[in-house]
């Protein structure tokens, strides 16, 4: 819209008109315009800087005081856990469960603190600052990953006072162990639920995240926290199906038979030792309904027929028997305890034994029963002469078998009578020694000297997380060791041998490795002549000789092998290169044995890291090995993490990393490198 504005004749507006617009233009809007053309722009611009200055570097000391916080959480916690590793299951308390769980607790607050004093910047952040945003999007993911591990142990909470310091509790003289702890896990099921809500939601955090945007420092933390989101799924996946799990075990709702298998790791085999006694047994409501135990002989337990030879292929370096039936049930090949088990099963059931066809396997080694013996106390046998611990155990069964008087199955009936009375003492046992003896089973569980196998795959699935089955790993994507032996010398000195390895691997710039592992036996004189097992009478020669098995990754290539006094057989599998040959060593001596090869490319590329993984499996059986481990990176490369922590670093032509383990049970070594 226009206005008709009337000027006089000398041009000038007319003076009514001028104060009209005069007006106009001090209105409100007028004013507004005034004031903006009056401000000092440059001013106000150098106070929002200031005041922008002021928030960051508020935000930065807030963040830096979390992180700081979160870094003490986070020692607390690794120093929980190595206590938790090192330290035997019988010896694990309720106390050890609530530290664990504040140290997660502490966190997840100093993960929260950390979100909490970014919450008013995150909206800037993600606009203007990509590498912030992904910081910020880690920060929520670790901080889920923490929520879930909190509701598991929160769920998990009545269960673990029950099997530590709860079993005095009134409640249980009315129901039986088995059941009170299916009742105690069903009462954490809502929290089970809770913690996958929180693993679902990081799972969708980390799907978010632009892999194309992240640094490579921030690509090495959420490959970890996948790793973390993925083992602790599982974990959770397994409490969630540990009721019925603990119902299927203990025959809660149908009877379950199961073969116990004796192995004597004195005489080692691949999969833990020769099955000298074995037994069955039928469980209902977590109670043993009957049971038998037996010496092993060539009749006993009864054998299938001889024609079903033909349906199990033996390897050509392996053994052979007169009978070749007999190698399914006392001389498997297998490392892997599984494919043991399900061999012994399938002897077992095809003899048409009692019981048969069994549920599940149940092993134990003499390892494994000295730690019940010392979780039980003494047991008494009636006619043997005195009460049965783990501190005179041993050397009364071979104190037996020395005196048998042509009885050759005299140490072996005291075996089948121990185990018996140890089975009626095991579901007997008083309250005050109930977590002893759970101790003693967890503890035999995790170093291999228990393994447990079923014919329902479901249930192994679940013993494969709990690592409870003696598995194989697979040598793939990773490096991989694991050295099996076979004591083929007729008699019981494995308690008296003693195994070293030194394993040293060089790292290639294609990511190959070239590795050369010895492995040192010694035999000494002072410990065997103070070894029962270790005598004229358990022996035909006192010398050892074995049948290795050094397990390698898949792929691998021979390129040398030393002081082996057989051919040496290289067989590739689909998750292993297997070399094979003997080892002789001789009594109060010692015997270095090597072998070179090199593996294919196992270097895991993050951005410009390089990561180095190794694992480390135990031979069923074997009470500990030690492991001296160099690495040496590439030339022109920094190290960057280590787990577990070296005990030396050098830089000489290249960086050398070193590492002990005690293998007590598997473990893993990892390195993180680059340019």
């Amino acid at each position: 819209m226009t206005t008709d504005i009337e000027y006089n004749k000398t041009g000038d507006v007319v003076p009514e008109q001028l104060d009209q617009r005069q007006r106009r233009r001090r209105g409100p809007f007028g004013r507004f315009r005034r004031r903006l053309r009056r401000i000092r722009w440059t001013l106000v611009f150098i106070i929002m800087i200031i005041v922008i200055v002021v928030l960051a570097g508020t935000t930065l000391v807030l963040v830096t005081d979390g992180l700081n916080r979160l870094n003490k959480s986070e020692e607390t916690l690794d120093r929980v856990l190595t206590s938790l590793n090192n330290r035997p299951a019988d010896e694990w308390t309720y106390a050890d469960y609530e530290r664990l769980q504040t140290s997660i607790n502490e966190v997840v607050l100093n993960l929260q603190l950390i979100k909490s004093r970014t919450s008013y910047v995150k909206p800037i952040v993600s606009r203007v600052n990509t590498r912030g945003d992904n910081l910020l999007k880690t920060v929520e993911v670790a901080e889920q990953l923490g929520l879930a591990v909190d509701k598991m142990l929160t769920g998990a909470q009545p269960a673990a006072f029950f099997v530590t310091e709860g079993q005095d509790d009134a409640s249980v003289a009315q129901v039986s162990s088995g059941e009170r702890m299916v009742e105690l896990l069903q009462l954490g099921r809502s929290q089970f639920i809770e913690a996958n809500t929180h693993l679902d939601s990081a799972e969708q955090k980390l799907a978010a995240i632009d892999r194309r945007t992240l640094s490579e420092d921030m690509l090495l933390d959420v490959q970890t926290l996948e790793n973390y989101l993925a083992d602790i799924r599982d974990a959770n996946e397994l409490l969630v199906q540990s009721p019925q799990l603990l119902t299927q075990l203990l025959g809660l709702e149908d009877t379950q038979t199961y073969l116990i298998l004796s192995q004597n790791n004195d005489e080692l085999r691949p999969a833990g030792g020769y099955i000298s006694t074995w037994g069955w047994m039928t469980v209902r409501n977590g109670r043993i309904l009957e049971f038998d135990y037996n010496p092993t002989t060539t009749a006993e337990p009864n054998p299938p027929s001889a024609s079903f030879a033909q349906e199990f292929d033996v390897p050509s370096w392996w053994y052979e028997y007169e009978r070749p039936i007999y190698m399914a049930w006392d001389g498997s090949w297998y490392v892997d305890f599984g494919q043991t088990a399900e061999m012994a099963a399938w002897y077992y059931n095809n003899g048409d034994n009692p019981g048969a066809p069994v549920d599940g396997v149940i092993a134990i080694d003499i390892t494994g029963l000295e730690y019940l013996l010392e979780a039980l106390g003494e047991v008494e046998l009636p006619g043997y002469g005195e009460n049965i611990g783990s501190s005179n155990f041993r050397n009364v069964v071979y104190e037996i078998r020395a005196s048998r008087d042509g009885d050759d199955l005299a140490h072996k009936n005291f075996l089948a009578d121990l185990y018996s009375e140890v089975l009626v003492n095991w579901q007997n046992v008083p309250q005050e020694n109930k977590s002893d003896v759970l101790g003693a089973i967890l503890r035999g569980l995790r170093e291999k000297h228990i393994m447990l196998y079923f014919a329902d795959d479901t249930m192994n699935q679940s013993l494969d997380i709990l690592d409870w089955d003696g598995r194989l790993d697979a040598g793939t994507e990773h490096d991989y060791i694991l050295v099996a032996d076979a004591n083929l010398s007729a008699n019981k000195s494995n308690n008296s041998i003693f195994r070293q390895w030194t394993y040293d691997v060089e790292i290639n710039e294609d990511g190959t490795l070239n590795c050369r592992l010895i492995v040192n036996y010694d035999y000494p004189d002072a410990i065997a002549k103070n070894d029962p097992a270790v005598s004229p009478e358990h022996y035909w020669s006192i010398d050892y000789f074995n049948r290795v098995q050094i397990h390698v990754p898949a792929g691998s290539d021979l390129v040398e092998f030393d002081n082996f006094i057989e051919p040496f057989n290289e067989i590739d599998q689909e998750s292993h290169t297997v070399f094979v040959s003997s080892v002789l060593v001789n009594y109060n001596s010692g015997e270095r044995v090597e072998v070179e090869y090199q593996t294919p490319a196992l270097i895991e590329e993050v951005g410009s890291y390089r990561r180095y993984r190794l694992r480390l499996q135990k031979q069923p059986g074997t009470r500990s090995d030690s492991v001296n481990i160099q690495v040496r990176l590439p030339a022109g490369t920094q190290l960057v993490s280590t787990s577990p922590s070296p005990i030396a670093e050098f830089t000489l032509d290249q960086p050398i990393v070193e590492f002990r383990v005690n293998l007590l049970r598997d473990q893993w070594v990892e390195i993180i490198y680059k340019p």
